[in-house]
C-alpha cells in the first residue's frame, strides 16, 4: 500500500559491474555450460529471452530473429538459443516498458551481498578467452581501502544467474507420456530480479514488472496476452517465485499501485480477459526444439514474420562472394541497420479493466471505465447564460 506520493528516479545510472562474466554472454558463448555439460545430459540451452518469444504463440504480427548455434561440448551435440535480436521497429510504450522496469530494479531493489562456496570465473578482458578466477585479479589482502574492496564485491553482486534443466515431453489426456515422442531435455538460464525475506527468515524470488497505465483517467487497462504469456513464463520457469506488479504513469513515472500476485493469479487472469491458457505454449516449444536438436552442425536463425502466421522459418548461415546472385538470402546485417521507432497512435488504446479499482476511483467515490463527472457549476454554461440574459435585456 502506498500512503504518499512515489515516483521513480529514471535518471539513474546503469553501474555494470567491472568484469565480464561468462553468464553474462549469450548462451552460446557462456562457458559455465561447458562446465556444466560435463556431468550433465541435456540437448538444448536456451536463455530466457528466447523462451518467452516462443511461448508468446499468439503474438504473431511482429518480425522477430532469434540466433540459434549447433555445435559440439565434451563430445556431445548441444544446440544453443541465443537472446532475441532487437525489434526492428518498438513501439514507445515497449521502450518505455523496458526503461522502467530497470528503474523498478534500481529504485526498489538494494544489492546485498550473499555467500557462497563457489564464485564464478570472470574475463577481465572481453577480447581475451582466457578466465582467471577472482583471486588472480584482485588481491584483496593488498588492498588497505575497505570501501573499494565493499564496493568491489558489490558489483559482482549485482548480477545473478541460474541454471536449471527441465524435461520436456508430450503427454496424453490421462496424464501419461506418449511413448513415441523424444523426450528433451533442455537447459534454461533465468536471471532474477530480487528475493524478498519472508516471516520465517526465508527468501522468496520475486519477479519486478512494470504495468503502464495510459488511461488512468477512466480506469486499469487490461493486461494483452502477450503481457500476460511472457509473466506466466516467468514465473513458472523460476519456481517458488512470486511477482510484484507496479502500475505506474508513463507520463511521469508516477507508482499508482503494487500488487503481489501468484502463478495462479496470472493464469487466472488470462482465463478471464482472453480464455488462453498460457502453458499451451510448452507444446509449442517443445515442436520447434524437436525440430533444432535434428539439424546439423551450424549457425541458423529462427526468422519470422507476420506474413508467416503461426510459423517460423529455420534459416542457416552461408557465405556468399561478390558478384553471386543473393535472390533468397536473408541478409541479417542489412535488416538491422536502422531501427525505427513506430509512433503511439499506431497501436489501438487498450480495453478498460471495469472490475480493477484504482485509488482515484475509491478517493473520488466512482467506478472505474466512467467519465470524469462535469461540475454542477459549470463555467461555460454560466457564460451561455449571461449572454443569453443580456440579449434579453436588449431586446426590451
Amino acid at each position: 500500500m502506498i500512503k504518499s506520493k512515489c515516483f521513480l528516479n529514471i535518471n539513474f545510472s546503469d553501474e555494470d559491474t567491472m568484469f565480464t562474466l561468462n553468464s553474462k554472454l549469450p548462451v552460446s558463448q557462456d562457458r559455465n555450460i561447458s562446465k556444466l555439460a560435463q556431468h550433465n545430459a541435456f540437448q538444448l540451452v536456451i536463455s530466457s529471452s528466447a523462451l518467452k518469444r516462443l511461448m508468446d504463440c499468439d503474438n504473431w504480427n511482429y518480425d522477430w530473429d532469434i540466433p540459434v548455434i549447433i555445435k559440439t561440448e565434451r563430445g556431445k551435440k548441444i544446440v544453443f538459443v541465443d537472446k532475441t535480436l532487437p525489434q526492428k521497429a518498438p513501439t514507445v510504450r515497449q521502450l518505455n516498458e523496458k526503461l522502467y522496469k530497470n528503474g523498478l530494479k534500481a529504485n526498489f531493489c538494494y544489492f546485498k551481498m550473499l555467500s557462497f562456496e563457489h564464485i564464478e570465473e570472470i574475463i577481465p578482458d572481453p577480447t581475451s578467452h582466457e578466465t582467471k578466477e577472482l583471486s588472480d585479479v584482485i588481491n584483496f589482502d593488498e588492498r588497505d581501502d575497505k570501501e573499494e574492496i565493499s564496493n568491489i564485491k558489490m558489483n559482482l553482486s549485482r548480477h545473478n544467474v541460474s541454471y536449471r534443466i527441465w524435461s520436456f515431453k508430450p503427454k496424453l489426456k490421462d496424464n501419461l507420456p506418449k511413448r513415441d515422442e523424444l523426450e528433451l531435455r533442455i537447459l534454461i538460464r533465468c536471471k532474477l530480479d530480487a528475493c524478498e525475506k519472508l516471516e520465517n527468515n526465508t527468501l522468496q524470488p520475486v519477479v519486478v514488472a512494470p504495468k503502464l497505465e495510459y488511461q488512468l483517467g477512466y480506469g486499469a487497462e487490461e493486461p494483452t496476452k502477450s503481457e500476460l504469456s511472457n509473466l506466466w513464463t516467468s514465473l513458472f520457469f523460476r519456481p517458488y517465485s512470486n511477482l510484484h506488479r507496479v502500475r505506474l504513469n508513463p507520463a511521469n513515472g508516477e507508482v499508482i499501485l503494487t500488487e503481489a500476485c501468484s502463478l495462479q493469479t496470472v493464469n487466472l487472469e488470462a482465463m478471464h480477459f482472453h480464455k488462453n491458457k498460457p502453458s499451451l505454449g510448452l507444446h509449442v516449444v517443445y515442436r520447434i526444439c524437436q525440430e533444432l536438436v535434428q539439424q546439423e552442425i551450424g549457425a541458423y536463425i529462427l526468422h519470422h514474420t507476420p506474413k508467416e502466421g503461426a510459423f517460423v522459418s529455420l534459416l542457416k548461415a552461408v557465405e556468399i562472394n561478390k558478384g553471386e546472385p543473393r535472390i533468397g538470402v536473408y541478409d541479417l546485417h542489412t535488416e538491422y541497420k536502422v531501427i525505427n521507432c513506430e509512433p503511439v497512435h499506431k497501436h489501438p488504446w487498450r480495453p478498460i479493466d471495469p472490475n480493477f479499482i484504482l485509488p482515484i476511483h475509491t478517493a473520488f467515490k466512482r467506478m472505474p471505465g466512467m467519465f470524469i463527472p462535469r461540475d454542477k457549476k459549470d463555467p461555460v454554461k454560466a457564460k451561455r447564460k449571461k449572454k443569453s440574459k443580456s440579449l434579453r435585456n436588449k431586446k426590451r
